[in-house]
């Protein structure tokens, strides 16, 4: 009797220990359902790449490298024309393009060309080479490269998370019954698509100079020959230096020219009055 007594008692107490579990688990079902309609803050790209299982597709090394390469280059020319022919051969024939150019003097004895070329980051070492030969002296090569292979994917997993997030709150507007509700989903929605554009004109630069590696040019013509005879040289420069005061002494009465005319005229007016008492005393 106490043996079945004591089995009554142990079978009421697992049941309501069974119904207040049942209880809770319906809570917290009726709480995940109500956090549905909450929307969490968006993962960054960053919080993306820690969290992701090593050897999941998220992982660092699964990624391909993304690098930026640049570089600048001078060199002398024997022949500037031939140079320039050659670089917008090469520059074709690598799928580039000519991004900036310019010519100057430098010290009158010489001309410098300058160039900058976009290619394609696969043919940047080509072109290098290509115009590297047909340089006569090289004066000065620099050449970087840049591994953004971090940024560029944060940079893709934060927009990408973006327009997730623009996606839930256009659900939620479609949902809405509230105005107050629609008016501040519609400006939640206006700041995400704010960022978006943000991230994805930042996104869009980064893959550019990705894609497009960059190459200055500078090349210089020969020197011209400086005339060796002194002689020569003294002569030219007295004619210049003859020829630069004779045209500032010319420059030096023009300014005066009124004061000129008044000694020209008083001087007429002197000999004429001089001329006309030496005759009046010879007649007499």
């Amino acid at each position: 009797m106490k043996k079945a007594l004591t089995l009554v008692l142990i079978a009421a107490l697992f049941s309501c220990h069974r119904s207040q579990s049942d209880f809770e688990g319906g809570e917290a079902e009726e709480k995940v359902v109500e956090s549905n309609l909450i929307l969490p803050p968006s993962q960054t790209g960053a919080d993306k790449y820690k969290s992701a299982p090593v050897g999941s597709r998220a992982t660092k090394d699964s990624f391909s490298r993304k690098i930026i390469k640049s570089g600048e280059i001078s060199f002398n020319s024997d022949n500037i024309n031939l140079t320039r022919k050659t670089i917008v051969q090469v520059t074709k024939i690598n799928k580039g393009y000519i991004a900036y150019e310019n010519e100057a003097d430098v010290d009158n004895t010489q001309k410098e060309y300058s160039l900058t070329i976009k290619v394609p980051a696969e043919n940047f070492d080509r072109l290098l080479q290509q115009i590297t030969s047909t340089a006569a002296k090289i004066i000065s090569k620099n050449i970087r490269a840049e591994d953004v292979t971090s940024t560029y994917y944060d940079q893709e997993a934060r927009l990408k998370s973006k327009k997730e997030l623009e996606n839930r709150y256009l659900q939620l507007l479609g949902k809405a019954t509230a105005i107050s509700d629609m008016i501040k989903i519609e400006n939640k929605l206006a700041e995400i698509r704010g960022d978006i554009e943000s991230l994805e004109a930042e996104f869009l630069l980064l893959q550019q100079e990705v894609a497009f590696s960059s190459l200055k040019i500078t090349y210089y013509s020969q020197p011209v020959q400086v005339e060796s005879n002194t002689f020569i040289l003294s002569l030219k420069e007295a004619f210049a230096d003859g020829g630069n005061r004779a045209t500032a002494i010319f420059l030096f009465f023009i300014s005066y020219w009124p004061l000129i005319i008044l000694l020209v005229a008083g001087f007429i007016l002197y000999r004429t009055r001089k001329i006309r008492k030496l005759k009046a005393d010879s007649s007499e």
